[in-house]
């Protein structure tokens, strides 16, 4: 039932994140050539402004949502009533404070960043920017519950199927006013209509959202500590994650332009596929590993982790070799040839890509057993790489801004936390030896793979676009014999064949 639950989830979430691709980067088209490159490169600086925003959220969606498996699955109402009237109050609170967060950050973007300056009415977009950002508070609870209760796939069709309609009118008003005005107010609307999408189907009636609350004073206390605990941690994990995730476009437009914050974007904008990917498979089978680690040995969750991380390496190795060899055909051809950059850059970011995708199985795990006690590592994640891209800024430029983003990563993300996360899982002092066996021999595997890839790249890199169609013959050359040799190496690992068979079964039970 888990599994069915998290495959349908993941199938509705994979299907509206395939629109939502292919509608952004047909936007990202559209606002280049209609608004140009100043405006596209403020609108990207704000759209990763509004992750300090959403530092007033403090990660209570993550932390509600593992407090609430348990009674959930077991039924317990009084529970759940309370944790979401609790969340109703916070989510408040959060609304007004994110308006007054934006203004202050409003003054730091006027005093630190010069660049955006030149750009006319260019507040009037933040305050714009912030607004939409505090409205989607408004429906949070909703999608909380639904989230914990393995009903992930309902909260996406809402959020997904209205971020499409959004987009397809974003385009329209792009193309016939130019209006970034405009532009925005359509966001504020779609925002809006699906806060009251929320509250008509999923708000009326539901069981858990009765205003009565009947439940002692003891069990309220337990409830509100675990969850204030959880929200702690949980915040600290957020700063990190915007430390790391978000400061490299307010770095590239301090220390170089506007216009590079747009080239830098378009990379990550590729690139963000793989990350809104995982998110989603992250997502859609969160919960129902909640309701599975509650039930199940030690034994058994390692078994279910190697599976995890064989398959996710293996994807990883598929992902960062295609994107190597072809990312840069697809910008040219996409944007143009100008906002390309060098081999040697796209490297650099791809080793983050790959780590993007193997910390999947630690993220999963973390999420669906509430261990987010580890609050420290996500601030020297932050601290390392702000401390190191600066200096490597103003020494080498954006090569060196990437460089401190794959040091961080190493450091904390593929070590520090999921030493951590292993060492309360399985109750170990030193968790070192099992991590190891989680990703050593997949690593090896991966490896492998690449060392057959670079004997073949002279004649990949021999392949010359100039179509479309060009295009999609080079991502044939690539992939066909990437997937059959990453399948031909790691099909020598019962791992990974056991995880392929329960996917089969499930499919053909179906």
């Amino acid at each position: 039932m888990r599994t069915k639950k998290a495959l349908h989830n993941f199938k509705v979430d994979l299907l509206i994140t395939f629109l939502l691709v292919l509608l952004g980067f047909y936007i990202r088209t559209v606002f280049v050539s209609k608004m140009g490159s100043d405006i596209t490169g403020v609108m990207l600086l704000f759209t990763q402004l509004t992750a300090y925003l959403n530092l007033a959220e403090l990660g209570i969606g993550i932390a509600a949502a593992s407090v609430l498996y348990k009674p959930l699955s077991e039924n317990e109402y009084n529970k759940i009533t309370y944790i979401i009237s609790l969340l109703s109050v916070i989510y408040k609170y959060i609304f007004v404070f994110v308006l007054i967060l934006g203004v202050v950050i409003g003054i730091c973007i006027y005093y630190f960043i010069d660049s955006v300056k030149v750009v006319n009415g260019v507040f009037l977009y933040w305050a714009l920017f912030v607004f939409n950002t505090s409205l989607t508070y408004s429906y949070a609870k909703y999608s909380t519950l639904l989230t914990a209760n393995q009903r992930y796939s309902a909260v996406r069709k809402i959020q997904g199927g209205g971020k499409v309609i959004i987009i397809v009118f974003q385009i329209l008003i792009l193309c016939f006013t130019q209006s970034f005005i405009l532009y925005l107010l359509v966001e504020t609307l779609g925002i809006f209509s699906q806060y009251l999408i929320f509250k008509k189907i999923i708000g009326n009636g539901n069981q858990y959202l009765s205003n009565e609350v009947l439940l002692i004073e003891s069990d309220k206390l337990l409830i509100k500590k675990e969850l204030k605990i959880r929200i702690k941690n949980m915040f600290f994990h957020k700063i990190g994650a915007v430390l790391v995730l978000n400061t490299d476009y307010l770095l590239v437009s301090k220390f170089l332009t506007l216009s590079y914050v747009t080239i830098f974007g378009s990379y990550m904008m590729v690139f963000q596929i793989v990350t809104v990917l995982m998110s989603s498979f992250v997502n859609a089978i969160t919960a129902g590993m909640g309701n599975y680690l509650i039930n199940k040995s030690n034994l058994e969750i390692k078994e279910i982790t190697r599976q995890f991380y064989v398959i996710f390496i293996a994807f990883a190795t598929f992902i960062s070799l295609n994107m190597f060899f072809l990312v840069n055909d697809f910008i040219a051809k996409w944007i143009g040839v100008n906002y390309t950059l060098s081999n040697t850059l796209v490297a650099l970011m791809i080793v983050n890509v790959f780590i993007s995708v193997v910390r999947v199985p630690s993220d999963i795990l973390k999420n669906a057993s509430g261990h987010f006690g580890d609050i420290y590592y996500p601030l020297l994640e932050g601290v390392l790489n702000i401390t190191i891209s600066i200096i490597l800024a103003i020494i080498i430029g954006l090569p060196g801004i990437i460089i401190g983003t794959i040091v961080s990563n190493l450091i904390v993300i593929m070590l520090a936390k999921p030493l951590y996360l292993y060492s309360k899982l399985f109750n170990l002092r030193n968790p070192t030896r099992v991590y190891f066996e989680f990703i050593s021999r997949p690593m090896l595997y991966s490896l492998c793979v690449i060392g057959v890839s670079y004997l073949l790249r002279d004649e990949i890199y021999s392949f010359k676009v100039s179509t479309w169609l060009d295009f999609i013959n080079k991502l044939l050359l690539v992939s066909t014999p990437s997937i059959l040799v990453i399948c031909a190496i790691f099909s020598t690992d019962s791992d990974f064949r056991l995880f392929f068979r329960k996917i089969i079964y499930v499919i053909m039970k179906k």
